[in-house]
């Protein structure tokens, strides 16, 4: 099963070494006393085998389909960002930005702001093309479709976009969002979209670098971009539905896609509001151009990511319905029976530069590698919490959006905050302590011994209750979880850049450690991390 997946790609120290660790779970950590790890048991990053020669092509191609030229962006007027981002938890709410028209100017600009080019970086023997998210390793394993209807200047029909050409190449030439709201069991979103972006991910894009462990950064990669999506979206006026529970097949046979090598792993339903269209016809079964190959070279063997994928797919509508009413209330775990302090926050407030654009901050972002020896203000930290606890419109209860995640922190250097390790509590926005002290040498050791996660001044750990979730849920909430935490990622990465703070999302880490340093629930599965702080001048 896909929990036996997930236990296979954890990273791991010598067995003596983890047991040594685990040996002392469960231990009270009395506020005044810090742990600190071993310093003879200095960790290191994995050793991996990489064949540069089959290195994969970055993008995909339909090379006999036509081809729409989408529109340069060269202005730069979308609203604040952090004005953006603090509209997520109101969605339902009227926009108040007028609505753009619905046109090939709007679409062009979805497209590009989600993911388009946006800077050339030269590396060591290579150059890089990093687009409007973050990826692993700059891997990019994400593809970007949208099935449309309504926008003056382009056909109802499927899509692909070829961000290298920042263009749409033409899968279907027919109204294909009826047939995708049926395979999401007629959601109310879907069935009044005007455009539905469909997020996939190409595994052996990521997996010729990471392994199995690249299924977890499939899913967040495909997080942040629907995160964009939908501010974005919400930038144009338009209201955007997270859409995670579908027929998998269904979709996959619309677009003929294998599941072995590319599968669509979230949707976001945009209702821009345009005119109702008329009748509309159902799409071919099969696409009209047939996909061509995604590598630029064979793929290899990737049976544990493939499995994982399989775990998480929805058969049919009532295996859709069932998982999208689920509610994950209370499966956190019971509470905390020592005594705890609390360390309550300010609320956020914003900052002077918080005017910067939502545009600026997509096309500026970059992950920071070194900090600066600064505080994070109290008002940027309860700026940057306010994002990681976003909540997204989605098709899922807002109950369930809330328990699905909880948020961990390391805190080194905020202002009115004690050095220590935090859980957050949503209820009274402030922080049970954990441990106390200064835990720069952990935050490091925790993530392979990176010297940037020492010098932030906080770290935040998203964390999941995998096992009870799993059981409730099913195991799409794998998925769910690892998506979402891509989603809230990228709006803090934004958030972060409108008040010139630094943030670096992290992938690798030991899993275990992780949930016992937290003292994590028994079950929990650590999914993302994020490092926070000033960036330094260098």
């Amino acid at each position: 099963g896909l929990l036996e997946e997930y236990a296979a790609c954890m990273l791991k120290k010598r067995d003596w070494e983890q047991a040594l660790f685990l040996a002392g779970k469960g231990e009270a950590a009395a506020p005044g006393r810090t742990a600190r790890p071993r310093t003879d048991a200095r960790v290191r990053a994995l050793p991996t085998q990489v064949d540069w020669d089959a290195q994969p092509a970055a993008d995909k191609r339909y090379p006999r389909a036509v081809r729409h030229a989408l529109l340069e962006q060269i202005d730069c007027d979308l609203p604040g960002t952090l004005d953006v981002v603090a509209q997520l938890g109101n969605i339902s709410a009227a926009s108040p930005r007028q609505p753009a028209n619905w046109n090939l100017e709007a679409v062009s600009r979805l497209c590009y702001y989600t993911y388009g080019p946006t800077v050339l970086q030269e590396v060591p023997g290579a150059t890089l093309t990093l687009r409007a998210v973050p990826s692993a390793g700059a891997r990019y394993p994400c593809e970007l479709y949208i099935a449309l209807r309504g926008a003056s200047g382009l056909r109802p029909g499927l899509y692909h976009y070829t961000a290298a050409e920042h263009a749409l190449e033409t899968v279907h030439d027919t109204d294909c969002l009826p047939a995708l709201s049926t395979a999401a069991g007629e959601a109310p979103a879907m069935v009044a979209a005007d455009a539905i972006v469909l997020v996939s991910t190409v595994w052996w894009r990521s997996a010729w670098k990471y392994g199995d462990r690249a299924y977890r950064y499939c899913l967040q990669d495909a997080g942040h971009v629907a995160s964009n999506v939908a501010l974005v979206a919400m930038a144009l006026g338009y209201r955007a539905t997270i859409i995670h529970h579908f027929i998998d097949a269904s979709v996959a046979q619309l677009m003929g896609l294998d599941p072995a090598n590319e599968a669509v792993q979230v949707l976001v339903a945009v209702q821009a509001g345009a005119p109702a269209p008329p009748a509309a016809m159902h799409p071919p079964a099969r696409p009209l151009v047939p996909a061509t190959a995604v590598n630029g070279s064979a793929a290899g063997p990737m049976p544990a990511i493939v499995n994982a994928h399989l775990a998480t797919v929805e058969p049919d509508r009532a295996a859709v319905l069932s998982r999208r009413a689920c509610d994950l209330r209370g499966v956190a775990g019971p509470p905390r029976t020592e005594p705890a302090w609390l360390v309550p926050l300010p609320r956020a407030a914003g900052e002077p530069s918080s005017a910067v654009s939502l545009c600026q901050s997509l096309l500026e972002r970059r992950s920071t590698h070194h900090y600066a020896p600064a505080p994070l203000s109290a008002s940027a930290f309860a700026i940057l919490v306010q994002a990681l606890t976003s909540e997204f419109a989605a098709d899922i209860p807002a109950t369930t959006q809330r328990a699905l995640l909880d948020l961990y922190l390391i805190v080194n250097d905020v202002a009115g905050v004690p050095p220590g390790a935090y859980r957050y509590l949503v209820e009274s926005h402030s922080l049970l302590t954990i441990r106390t002290g200064n835990l720069r040498e952990w935050a490091a050791h925790l993530a392979l011994d990176q010297a940037f996660c020492r010098e932030a001044a906080a770290l935040a750990f998203f964390v999941t209750n995998l096992g009870p979730a799993a059981a409730r849920c099913g195991e799409r909430v794998y998925r769910t979880a690892h998506i979402e935490a891509g989603m809230r990622g990228q709006a803090t990465y934004l958030a972060a850049h409108a008040i010139d703070v630094g943030c670096t999302g992290i992938g690798a880490f030991y899993d275990l450690e992780v949930t016992s340093f937290l003292t994590a629930p028994e079950q929990a599965a650590v999914v993302y991390v994020l490092a926070l702080g000033r960036p330094a001048d260098f």
